[in-house]
């Protein structure tokens, strides 16, 4: 809530930046002093502005303020709400207050309207059809009432548009799929099942043509209720029940927007087991042709044969045949692709052949290692669960000790102590790791590491030699230990905050810029409580670095550090160090006037009601 008034004359500049953001004001502020802001008009009863606005385009924006203080914002350009545009509107429509100007008000042209004879105002409308070609296109069409048509006729004429809107491509953010879904609907309700089909491709195009375009955004949710009415419409069709099956999965294919949610109450229709068999026989021909051709390292064409052959899993037990499925893995499907390693083993496992599924893991991770590391990892969790369920935690834990040595992180870190716990072997491993971030050096072939190696290793280096400062991780850089910025997270997850302090402070900011800037408030937060001198002292360098950059946007970083200063020094004792400091920051940014203002909203010398808005460089009527 903005204030208890209510009013758009007393919106600060904070309370646009808490609405849209610091980036998107700023952008406004800039539209607004370039005078782009034209057409401004304030209707006092619903309490909003509009305005049209130069961008890339000339924009129609509307600016409201609700009766609990909310802004709220609709604009003819791309971003639709909350944007720069509308920004703009509203530090124009304060500038002109601020500067006494007269804005224009809907209640002195309605009252100016209502004053006017009929001829006076047809008179009027003429002079703005002649002036404005959009007054003259709404004028005739509500001369010209459209013509009736048949549901028929009306789904023809939305085919054709779907075509040329598929066609054209590039006038996405004129569709509303809210219109589009109702059309839809109407079509549904008279019956024109069939023709939905027909035309549900098309639509299915547009759809993921649409999401391409404007990306995941709120609209999604429509676009997607969209391909649902037509998924609504199969039950009523006259396909058969395999034509069914194979549309919807042709489109599923296609999805990768999740468009398709529509198509979860179909599968789960029950059909009959001879229906789900045809079904098989269908999909395990497509699979052989698929697989037939060459698909190796080619991403698109493997990702539709493993869906493929997922959903040939799925019709072969629901045909009650799921006897035929491991034989005709090991027959023809394994090692196909590289995802199949994983299908089968699932399927070894669920059929409680851990044997064989440890068998083919390993297979796996051979043929997958070099051409898909991420199949590879996964088959090697999974031999990690199997290990697991056998109790074979010393193996599960040497895997693990392979990940953190390999890749070195907090959630590695985490996993290999979880599985040293199991494995009794806490104690040195830990020390064996933490000593391995401070030096580089590994704890393989030293009389303190009883951990076998792993049976099988996804590291391309062997861990069988101790000449390992400076071990190069298979897909890193050298690595350099001490690893600072690790340590120092592992130390403050663990609340061990003297620790963090000490690596924090052996950080050169000279020579390791981006590792010092990256930690120092993530550090300072962390140790404020135990440690408030360092993180105050950390804290004021962050305050400069910030204002040294002299934008808006490094301001408001200041000013968050600020905040933080202050709590710690008030914490302190007696609130002079704090007001001196502040004052000693004035002083030295004398001339960085936004800054100054912001300031002011810690500790305000004198308290303003209005924000300094700047003068447009456009004329205003008076």
């Amino acid at each position: 809530m903005i204030n208890d008034k209510k009013q758009l004359k007393q919106v600060t500049l904070n309370d646009l930046e808490r609405w849209a953001g610091r980036t998107i004001v700023s952008r406004g502020k800039d539209y607004q002093v370039q005078g782009s802001v034209t057409d401004l008009v304030y209707d006092p009863i619903r309490e909003s502005l509009r305005a049209q606005v130069n961008g890339s385009m000339n924009y129609t924006t509307q600016v409201s303020l609700s009766s609990k203080g909310t802004l709220h914002s609709q604009c003819t350009c791309p971003y639709y709400d909350t944007c720069k545009h509308a920004v703009a509107v509203v530090l124009e429509y304060l500038a002109q207050i601020n500067q006494g100007d007269t804005v224009a008000s809907t209640g002195t042209i309605s009252t100016y309207l209502r004053q006017q004879t009929k001829e006076q105002l047809i008179t009027l409308l003429e002079q703005l059809s002649l002036n404005y070609p959009s007054v003259a296109k709404i004028l005739r069409q509500r001369a010209t009432p459209a013509p009736k048509r048949t549901a028929k006729q009306e789904l023809a004429l939305l085919e054709k548009e779907i075509t040329r809107l598929i066609r054209e491509g590039e006038h996405y953010d004129n569709i509303d799929p809210g219109s589009l879904e109702q059309r839809l609907r109407e079509f549904l309700t008279l019956g024109y099942a069939d023709e939905l089909i027909s035309v549900g491709q098309d639509v299915f195009k547009l759809a993921l043509l649409w999401m391409e375009h404007s990306g995941e955004t709120d609209i999604s949710i429509e676009i997607t209720e969209c391909v649902s009415v037509v998924f609504s419409a199969l039950p009523h069709c006259s396909l058969s029940t395999i034509e069914k099956m194979h549309w919807v999965l042709d489109l599923e294919l296609q999805d990768g927007f999740d468009l398709c949610a529509g198509s979860l109450s179909f599968w789960e229709t029950p059909f009959s087991t001879s229906d789900w068999s045809q079904m098989a026989d269908a999909l395990l021909k497509r699979v052989r042709t698929m697989l037939s051709k060459k698909i190796a390292n080619n991403f698109s064409t493997e990702y539709h044969a493993d869906q493929l052959i997922r959903y040939l899993v799925k019709a072969l037990k629901r045909a009650e045949r799921e006897n035929e499925i491991i034989p005709l893995f090991l027959k023809e499907l394994v090692g196909k692709t590289s995802k199949s390693y994983i299908t089968f083993v699932d399927l070894l496992q669920q059929a409680k052949r851990t044997e064989e599924a440890s068998q083919w893991i390993h297979k796996g991770i051979v043929a997958t290692l070099e051409t898909a590391p991420g199949i590879a990892k996964q088959l090697r969790d999974r031999l990690q669960v199997i290990l697991d369920t056998q109790q074979h935690w010393d193996q599960a834990t040497a895997i693990a000790a392979e990940d953190f040595f390999d890749a070195p992180s907090l959630e590695n870190f985490n996993t290999l102590q979880q599985w040293a716990q199991k494995n009794g072997t806490l104690s040195e491993v830990r020390t064996a790791a933490l000593h391995y971030l401070e030096t580089g050096q590994l704890p393989y072939g030293t009389t303190e590491w009883t951990l076998p190696p792993p049976t099988i290793t996804l590291s391309r280096k062997s861990k069988n030699n101790s000449s390992n400062i400076n071990y190069r991780a298979p897909h890193t850089n050298i690595a350099k230990f001490p690893q600072l910025a690790l340590l120092i997270r592992l130390a403050i997850s663990e609340q061990r905050f003297d620790d963090a302090v000490h690596w924090f402070n052996k950080i050169d900011a000279k020579i390791d810029k981006w590792t010092y800037e990256s930690l120092a408030e993530y550090v300072a937060k962390a140790v404020i409580a135990t440690h408030p001198e360092v993180a105050i002292t950390i804290l004021k360098n962050e305050v400069k670095r910030w204002i040294d950059k002299a934008s808006v946007s490094t301001y408001q970083e200041a000013i968050d550090c600020l905040t933080l200063i202050r709590s710690a020094l008030l914490n302190l004792g007696p609130e002079e160090e704090w007001l001196t400091y502040l004052q000693q920051l004035r002083d030295g940014n004398i001339r960085k006037y936004r800054l100054i203002e912001l300031i002011d909203t810690l500790e305000p010398k004198v308290k303003k009601t209005v924000p300094s808005v700047p003068k447009s460089t456009s004329s205003r009527k008076k």
